[in-house]
């Protein structure tokens, strides 16, 4: 059985395969963005379900290799688009660097859990909206943007209360996490988002995690490189669009 599940996608208490899809026009392809997987279910289970829904005519990002290779088998095409960078939690230590930065962070607040209240999904809109990045456009679909049940949110809180920054997490199996999205205040101070990080870290370590995916870097492929004509030209792509999206500072920041 195939116990990983793309990127973005989540385990789920439900008792059913809840996938969520939009259509892509032009190409007559369903997009299906996230869903909501039982922790009994493997990919195989979840390839009948697309197929049942969209036949052959469904679109998924985020696939481990394991899952590439499945779809390739059952006649379906793939193409790299960028690389996933995963943080081995058994015995990991932060570097003397990074905890430097952390007591610096530690300052200005303190690192709780928050729960997925209404009150506290008004916190996480508030602090998305004071991001460098808050009044631009917002991405949809690449990554959970919510707050539910079926996720954790780690924030650090200032002195005065306000959330300076939030790191939100889904399961993807029993011992593996994915970070759907990080936060930081226009305003943040050097050294809270890595205390931040670090707290998590050693939150998912403590009960027993073996791995954190801090997710998916497009545009870099270390290794070989591109191999096909599809991904030579979207990685050619990445590299004329890097005056708008800045994905090597990306690549470095999820590589530290």
């Amino acid at each position: 059985m195939i116990n990983s599940i793309p990127l973005s996608w989540y385990r789920s208490r439900k008792l059913f395969i809840d996938l969520r899809s939009i259509p892509l026009p032009l190409s007559k392809f369903d997009w299906v963005y996230t869903g909501g997987v039982p922790f009994g279910s493997g990919f195989e289970e979840i390839y009948e379900e697309l197929s049942s829904r969209f036949g052959d005519r469904f679109l998924v990002r985020g696939c481990s290799p394991e899952i590439a290779a499945f779809l390739k088998g059952q006649g379906s095409g793939a193409i790299a688009t960028g690389s996933e960078a995963v943080i081995g939690l058994k015995g990991w230590k932060p570097g003397a660097s990074l905890r430097e930065l952390c007591r610096r962070g530690l300052r200005h607040g303190g690192i709780t859990e928050a729960d997925s209240s209404s009150d506290n999904l008004k916190r996480l809109d508030a602090l998305r909206s004071r991001t460098p990045y808050g009044s631009k456009p917002f991405l949809k679909y690449l990554f959970r943007t919510g707050l539910d049940d079926d996720m954790r949110c780690f924030v650090h809180s200032g002195n005065d209360g306000r959330w300076l920054g939030a790191v939100t997490v889904s399961k993807t199996a029993h011992a593996s996490a994915h970070v759907e999205m990080m936060l930081r205040s226009r305003a943040t101070p050097v050294g809270v988002m890595e205390a931040l990080f670090v707290h998590a870290i050693r939150a998912l370590g403590r009960e027993g995690y073996g791995e954190l995916s801090l997710g998916e870097v497009p545009f870099v492929l270390p290794g070989e490189g591109a191999k096909s004509l599809k991904e030579r030209l979207l990685f050619g792509s990445g590299y004329l669009l890097r005056f708008a999206y800045d994905y090597k500072s990306l690549f470095r920041f999820k590589d530290k």
